[in-house]
């Protein structure tokens, strides 16, 4: 199975009104991530009811300075779950675990 986050109520090419992430190793992770009203590099944040993030953050490579972006899912300033993403939106699949539990 694995971790999954599934965009509700958006429309074409409008971020969702919520994510529902599914299938986190850690169940603090799991549930529906609602807008907490904030943009954060041109996306929203979202959270949960257990105070987890879910938002947009870039990545700098060291070695060709490029910058690329991707999601990640926090509590508490520490990376839980990430994705490696340039789209607007959190992608469906491709999860990987940083601190969490494995999905």
């Amino acid at each position: 199975a694995g971790l999954g986050a599934a965009g509700e109520g958006g429309s074409r090419g409008l971020p969702p009104a919520a994510v529902v992430i599914t299938g986190a190793g850690l169940d603090a992770a799991n549930g529906l991530y609602q807008p907490t009203g904030r943009t954060w590099h041109e996306a929203p944040v979202f959270e949960n009811d257990h105070q987890c993030l879910l938002s947009r953050e870039p990545h700098r490579n060291q070695k060709t300075g490029q910058t690329t972006f991707g999601w990640i899912i926090g509590q508490d300033r520490k990376a839980l779950y990430a994705i490696q993403a340039e789209g607007l939106t959190p992608p469906a699949t491709g999860w990987r675990k940083f601190g969490g539990a494995a999905p």
